[in-house]
């Protein structure tokens, strides 16, 4: 048994788009991050997975590999949700789940 099990955590970011919106207004998109148990080393790599909405071609899924993610500046917070037991499996729910559409709760 593994007993250095990755983590899944939940991530929020800032939108970035703040023009004259309250803080009620204001969005705040979130994702999942993978990071390995132990942070003991200056730098820790992880994924980021999550979905953007872009203009011309809609919602599009991204997994991103971070060089450190005790280091990315637009991080707000992060919440630990789950020990990974497969990581395979997990991506490929990722890969494989459709984006939803705003305010669908994934439903497509």
């Amino acid at each position: 048994m593994v007993s250095n099990k990755n983590r899944l955590y939940i991530a929020l970011y800032p939108s970035g788009a703040t023009g004259g919106a309250t803080p009620e207004e204001r969005q705040y998109p979130w994702g999942f991050l993978v990071v390995p148990k132990a942070e003991k080393s200056k730098e820790v790599t992880g994924t980021r997975y999550h979905v953007k909405n872009s203009i011309v071609t809609g919602w599009n899924y991204e997994e991103l590999s971070l060089r450190d993610v005790q280091n990315t500046t637009t991080l707000l917070a992060r919440l630990l949700t789950a020990k990974i037991e497969d990581d395979e499996r997990l991506k490929e729910v990722f890969r494989t789940t459709p984006p939803g559409q705003l305010g669908t709760c994934l439903k497509t």
